[in-house]
């Protein structure tokens, strides 16, 4: 019925009522009919041209913060509705910076996963597509390697798998998994890419990292005791974006927090009231330097001061890193990457 009710609305012009009429249904079904259509991939709408929706927003966030580029989405108060917008413009902005022979690191993130439904399959990418981190158990769970791999089948580039647990019972076992050659392999592939595409974490009790049993309540309150405000990839970080230690750091298989602030193009994916504290805190700490989020996180990030302008002890940013060269400089960020977040 959906195939009837979307080929009556699109190719034969008819009305809600109209085609409720034919199909024996309501008005409301219908409009869920064709809101289904659309997800399933049913129906494809294309919009030819350049010009942005929301581009002052995004003019406003990018000269407040100094970051490369924004992508504003519409805001939503349904999760399925602001989780598919997300994912639209992480596909736009993907785009726009993906170029022939790049490789592109994914982190296990919902956002970023919802982007692969809206690639254009006429769009082809000579690129690699890599996780950044391990897979995550549990029923329902969203792992890097299951959207890399479906990244790659839409625009046709090539898959790399990272055949690990993201978290790791002990450090040693962690160790020595991390020497294994198919593990190194493409960690270094990931640490060595061209753009990181990455959702932001919440620290809350209902947050993946408590569902998926990756931290106990005890360990999440001692982070969030410590300053820590959210997540990339069980790497934690406070307001300022700085690293802030947990104890998982040596049992994660994955990025280091310094690796992640390496890679030249840091596509971050988030939206939504709750995670507003942790995006303007990656978004300052230069953890991400590209954001994809919807219209009213964007338009209370660009009334957020940059502490740099404002001249705050706090403006240095986290991690001294030399970008061109992929290398940490300084005893701060030494510091850091020695304790592996």
């Amino acid at each position: 019925m959906l195939i009837r009710a979307a080929r009556l609305y699109y190719e034969h012009s008819l009305t809600h009522y109209e085609i409720a009429e034919l199909l024996g249904v309501s008005r409301v079904s219908v409009t869920r009919m064709l809101a289904e259509a659309r997800r399933k991939g049913i129906v494809e709408i294309r919009v030819h041209g350049e010009a942005r929706t929301f581009a002052d927003v995004e003019s406003q966030l990018i000269g407040r913060h100094g970051i490369r580029d924004a992508w504003i989405v519409p805001s939503s108060r349904d999760p399925d509705r602001l989780l598919a917008s997300l994912g639209a413009g992480a596909a736009h902005s993907l785009r726009s910076h993906l170029g022939a022979g790049m490789t592109v690191a994914v982190n296990q993130s919902a956002s970023v996963a919802a982007m692969v439904s809206f690639l254009d399959s006429e769009w082809q990418a000579d690129a690699r597509f890599v996780p950044l981190v391990g897979s995550w158990g549990g029923v329902g769970s969203v792992n890097a390697h299951e959207t890399s791999e479906a990244v790659a089948r839409a625009l046709g580039g090539e898959a790399h798998h990272l055949p690990a647990p993201a978290i790791m019972r002990t450090a040693e076992a962690a160790s020595a998994l991390l020497n294994e050659p198919d593990i190194s392999d493409s960690l270094k592939l990931a640490a060595n890419a061209d753009i990181m595409l990455v959702g932001i974490g919440l620290l809350r009790a209902d947050s993946y990292l408590i569902r998926q049993r990756v931290l106990p309540l005890t360990a999440l309150a001692t982070v969030r005791a410590a300053g820590a405000v959210g997540d990339i990839s069980a790497r934690f970080f406070d307001a300022n974006g700085c690293a802030v230690p947990s104890e998982v750091d040596d049992r994660v298989i994955g990025l280091t927090f310094a690796q992640h602030c390496a890679i030249p193009c840091r596509i971050g994916v988030a939206g939504g009231t709750r995670k507003r504290e942790a995006i303007l805190a990656a978004v300052r700490g230069g953890l991400v330097n590209v954001i994809v989020t919807d219209v009213e996180t964007g338009r209370w990030l660009a009334d957020q001061p940059d502490p740099a302008s404002a001249g705050s002890a706090s403006a240095a940013r986290p991690v001294a890193f030399d970008l061109r060269s992929r290398d940490p400089v300084g005893e701060e960020s030494a510091g850091t990457d020695s304790s592996r977040t």
